[in-house]
């Protein structure tokens, strides 16, 4: 655990110096041996001394001579004097202040036993003597460093060690945890968490909630199989490359020539082959889905009948003849079709309300004490902050999936993972439990205690200082005005990805690659191959490696967001910047990142708003 220690210097100083009155300050020491009084407490000769040997021999310059030791006695008396007026004003005491702080406790005392099985290792292992060695004389030296610094410095040292006896640490926190599972008394009633769902009541939500149920994995959008004639005026480039407006003048007429003979009744699979790059046989058929296109023409092939042919359709240097084969209305989805995402979202409807129902009722118990599921949820709340069910797109090398979905909330959980999140908290309140028995907290009272009030200081000084300071609705309005781009909904956008692994070696770098490059060339053909790019989702289904996306035709659950923080902007600016600055239907270029090589087409754009 990362303590943050925020010590308000300033703000001490005005306790120090004004939180005294005339009649306090005036007083003489008690005692010659007191150099400094503060309300409820003394720093003595002895006690400066002492701290001023503790001290490391690099540390000590600062504090010679005896302005140096005004210094260091003004540092001595700052923390207890702030630690009185957070025991005067009873912050420890709120409730909820109360249970962090034992949070913190919790994790400390877990903190020491970590490196209590550090040191029993390196106690036990003459392997380890040198590490050994080296261990103790680093503790030693953190004798000579202030509190505040300490315990981090030893974390610090113990993450270092740790590689080296990480299969020894291993076992024994298996060992000592499968002790404190035999000796414990638990009992467990996983069946309290378990959600009933019937046939009948999963169709009527469906029937209910059609309208407001949305994705592809509910709907068919409308769509129609064609077959097509492509000329392409880039073929004649070669012939003529500066006379390109005679080239699509050529192109054209050859369209229209072909057209004027389908409108004579000759077969259109005929007129397709006597052209060149255009076998045209039946299973060169292909299906358009509304959406997925160029707008204008997927317009004028959805105004089709069955069987009808088109006149000539033009983008850009390309002309289309196009025969509609069959065409399909969108739909809604059967019960059948999406049993299984619907039962997982009712499930989730209905296991939170079915959680705040039972909340009484007892999961487990640990040593004769009792845990309800509203006990166990606000630990699992704590370990696990709550968050949108909607996830923006993440990638790291954490995340092995692009389009991860990590559960937004407990009842969301499968019941398997849910039994998982019993036995874990089940072991960590063995292990906490334990390490009150062994004393720890006592042996490590000063690190605790020191660390209980570095967590308090800054609510104190937030406290103290919105007290002293006025925030009118003017200066807000003003921070805002100054802070507009800040409060701003990024940029999003909805996309179709092709995964292409790439691995470890150069070889299977190399294959990757080329997989990348055979994909994307289906997707944009050359100028000179006479022929269109294939549908998307049928490349993503045929090369994608992400088989969960593939076999959704690349399609990708959660939305992409802008930047929004330096960290993110160091990460993916490159490939959000390639993403955004694409327009709904466009297909990237093969972008790579931690290895892996992806082609993305864009579906929607939002911009900030």
């Amino acid at each position: 655990m990362f303590l943050k220690r925020v010590f308000p210097f300033f703000l001490l100083t005005v306790l120090v110096v004004g939180g005294c009155s005339r009649e306090e300050s005036s007083l003489e020491p008690p005692d010659p041996n007191v150099v400094a009084t503060f309300k409820g407490g003394a720093i003595t000769k002895d006690q400066v001394n002492a701290k001023y040997e503790s001290l490391m021999p690099c540390c000590k310059d600062r504090y010679e001579g005896e302005e140096g030791r005004r210094v260091l006695i003004k540092e001595m008396v700052l923390p207890a004097v702030i630690s009185k007026a957070i025991k005067h004003k009873k912050i420890d005491l709120r409730k909820n202040i109360r249970e962090e702080l034992g949070n913190l406790k919790d994790e400390l005392n877990m903190s020491f036993l970590h490196i209590k099985f550090h040191e029993q290792i390196l106690n036990d292992s003459d392997k380890y003597a040198d590490l050994k060695s080296s261990y103790e004389f680093q503790k030693k030296r953190l004798e000579g460093f202030p509190l505040s610094e300490r315990f981090d410095r030893l974390v610090q040292i113990h993450e270092q060690i740790h590689p080296a006896i990480a299969q020894e640490v291993e076992k024994k926190s298996l060992d000592y945890l499968q002790k404190l599972r035999r000796e414990a008394s638990i009992t467990k009633n996983y069946d309290v968490l378990k959600v009933g769902i019937s046939d009948e009541e999963l169709k009527d939500f469906y029937h209910r909630h059609k309208q407001g149920l949305h994705g592809d994995e509910y709907q068919v959008p409308e769509r129609v199989r064609i077959r097509e004639i492509i000329f392409d005026s880039a073929g004649k480039m070669q012939d003529c490359p500066t006379c390109p407006k005679e080239n699509i003048r050529q192109t054209r007429k050859k369209a229209d020539d072909a057209l004027l003979e389908l409108r004579s009744g000759a077969d259109f699979q005929a007129v397709a082959q006597m052209n060149a790059g255009n076998k045209s046989l039946e299973t060169d058929s292909r299906w358009l889905a509304r959406g997925t296109g160029n707008a204008e023409f997927e317009e004028a092939v959805f105004a089709l009948e069955e069987g009808e042919i088109s006149p000539v359709l033009e983008h850009e240097t390309v002309f289309y003849i196009v025969k509609t084969l069959e065409k399909q209305a969108g739909r809604f989805k059967s019960y059948a079709e999406i049993r299984k995402p619907l039962e997982r979202e009712y499930r989730w409807k209905k296991g939170e309300e079915y959680l705040k129902e039972n909340r009484d009722r007892i999961l487990f118990t640990v040593n004769s004490r009792p845990y309800t599921i509203s006990d166990f949820l606000a630990e699992y709340a704590r370990e696990n902050p709550t968050h949108e069910c909607h996830h923006e797109q993440e990638m790291n090398d954490q995340v092995k999936k692009i389009n991860e979905m990590q559960p937004c909330d407990f009842s969301h959980n499968s019941f398997e993972n849910q039994k998982m999140f019993v036995d874990n908290l089940i072991d960590r309140e063995l292990i906490i439990e334990d390490t009150y028995s062994q004393m720890l907290h006592v042996e490590h009272g000063k690190e605790i205690e020191f660390a209980i009030m570095a967590n308090l200081y800054p609510l104190f000084h937030r406290e103290e200082m919105e007290n002293m300071i006025h925030i009118s609705d003017e200066m807000v309005g003003e921070y805002f005005q100054a802070n507009k781009e800040e409060y701003r909904y990024p940029a999003k956008a909805k996309l179709s990805m092709i995964v292409v692994q790439g691995g470890e070696s150069e070889e299977s770098k190399k294959n990757a690659l080329e997989k990348a490059q055979s994909a994307y060339q289906e997707l944009k053909p050359s100028l000179f191959s006479f022929k269109k790019g294939e549908d998307f989702a049928e490349v993503a289904r045929k090369y994608s490696d992400d088989k969960e996306t593939a076999a959704k035709g690349g399609h990708i659950e959660v939305d992409v967001y802008e930047c929004r923080n330096a960290i993110e902007y160091m990460l993916f600016h490159g490939f959000h910047e390639q993403i955004f600055a694409l327009k709904p239907g466009d297909i990237s270029d093969i972008y790579e990142f931690e290895n892996n090589y992806y082609i993305v087409q864009v579906t929607l754009v939002q911009k900030r708003v």
